[in-house]
This record gives C-alpha cells, structure tokens and sequence, in this order.
C-alpha cells in the first residue's frame, strides 16, 4: 500500500509540475497578443495571402460584370502597386485585437479600401493616367476589396481558432495559478510530513522530464489534425511555428529536470539512503 501511495504522489507532483511549466510557456506566449502579432509576422501567412488575393482579383475581375477593357490594360501594374502584404497584415492584425479583446473575429475592409484608394490614385497620377476614370475606378476597387475580404475572412478557420483560443485564454490564469499552489503544497506535505528522501524526487523529477520530453509528439499529432482540417499550407506553417516557440522551453525544462533528476539519486546514493525508498517507489 505504501509503494502504490508513493507512486500516485510521484505522478501528481509529475503531473502538476508539467501542468505548471506549459501553461506559463503558454501564458507568456500565445497569450500575450504583440508576441502573437510577431510569429504572424515571422511567417509565411501574408505573403501566401498577398499572392493569392492578387490572382485572384486578376481572374476574377476579368470574369466579373465590372470587367472595362481601358482598365484591364493597366491590371497587373496597379494591383503590384495596390496589393501589398502590409496592407494584409493590418487587416489581420487587426482581427487579432478583436481576438484578445474578446470580440467575435471579422475583416472589416477599411486598410483595404483606404490602401487601394491611395495606391492606385497615387500611381494613376504618378504615370498620368488619365483615360482610366472614377467611373472605372469604383467598381474595380470596390471588387478588388470584396475578393481580399473573402480571402482574409476565413471563418470556418478563424472561427475554430477563436474558439479554442478562448478556452485556453479563459483558464490559463487559473491553471496555472491552481497548479502551483498545489504542486507547492504536495510538496511541501510528501519533503515534511510523509518525509519522502532524495531518491524519490529524484525518480519524480525524471518521470516529469519524460512529460515535457514526450510533448512535442503530442502537438504535433495536434498539428495533423490541424493540417488536415484548415487543409491551408501557410496556416499549418503557422500552427507548426507556434508549436516550436511553446515546445522549446517546455523541453528545456524537461532536459533541466533530467539532470536534476540525476542528480537528486546520484546525492542519494552518496549518502547512502536506507535501500527501502527504492523498494518504496
């Protein structure tokens, strides 16, 4: 009865230990919304986007009812002038405030609207363009904005993501701050009054080191069912990058209580600890 007691202590203090290193590597990570606006910026989403609203706005804009045949002569050099991935990342960063302010997730248009208007007014009287009217102008603008609306709102992504997010973001604070103060407290009751030696944190620190070891399989059997569900490359090139800045700490972690580990049952043994702790565990 003793060693299975001893073996549940081991696992919970495992257990709470990992709870309480991933959700502060989350809690300072994906929980901080200018880190977030960062590894977006880091990867391959805005540009995939800017490519895919330009062919897009050129195929459509050609099949649409809008099409002027003046306009499309100039097509491709004012939406390279127009279709800019900073314009993308405002819009999408500005979804992501909706995020963290807890709004519901919507692409508003008016970075597209403003830059487009400015950008191709801009290049029209650079070059001095002037059989391309308002006339033309509005419609083609007006399509241009509602094809890179349609790209950046994906809502069947956007909005599982939020969901999930808000879960994580809703309980994160008090994960963490429950796992601490009992991990704190088992400790304290398994070193003062169970008295439980060296060799035993030493076998708990290397049972927890294996958690945070094993948990980027863990994520990355998440990022498959993710690939297979956004079925977005650059989305899941986003998930995998996420993946990696929450999984390196976690695994430094997991190579820092190793050693620990160690060296906790290396003390023990040089201090000679009665064999029945062993035996115990």
């Amino acid at each position: 009865m003793k060693t299975f007691i001893k073996f549940i202590d081991g696992v919970l203090i495992a257990l709470l230990a990992f709870t309480v290193c991933l959700s502060f590597v989350c809690k300072e990570t994906i929980m901080q919304k200018e880190y977030v606006k960062k590894q977006l910026a880091s990867s391959e989403i805005y540009t995939s986007l800017t490519k895919e609203i330009k062919e897009s706005i050129l195929s459509d804009y050609r099949n649409s009812s809008v099409y002027n045949e003046v306009l499309s002569a100039y097509l491709e050099p004012l939406l390279d002038e127009a279709v800019k991935k900073k314009t993308v990342q405002k819009e999408v960063e500005a979804m992501v405030d909706d995020l963290y302010a807890g709004k519901e997730m919507s692409v508003k248009g008016t970075y597209f609207t403003e830059d487009y208007n400015d950008s191709i007014n801009s290049y029209l009287k650079k070059n001095n363009l002037n059989v391309i009217n308002a006339d033309m102008l509005s419609p083609f603008i007006s399509k241009a904005v509602q094809v890179a609306i349609s790209h950046v709102d994906m809502t069947k992504y956007t909005n599982r993501i939020a969901q999930q997010f808000k879960i994580i973001k809703d309980h994160i604070q008090i994960i963490f701050m429950a796992s601490s103060v009992s991990l704190a407290v088992l400790i304290i009751l398994s070193m003062i009054i169970v008295k439980r030696k060296i060799r035993f944190f030493g076998w708990t620190m290397l049972l927890t080191s294996l958690l945070h070891l094993l948990s980027p399989m863990l994520m990355s059997a998440y990022m498959s069912y993710a690939h297979l569900s956004f079925n977005k490359e650059y989305l899941t090139d986003f998930f995998m990058l996420m993946k990696s800045k929450v999984t390196q700490p976690v695994m430094i972690a997991g190579v820092v209580y190793v050693i620990l580990g160690f060296t906790f049952i290396y003390l023990s043994r040089k201090n000679k600890e009665p064999e029945t702790e062993v035996n115990n565990f």
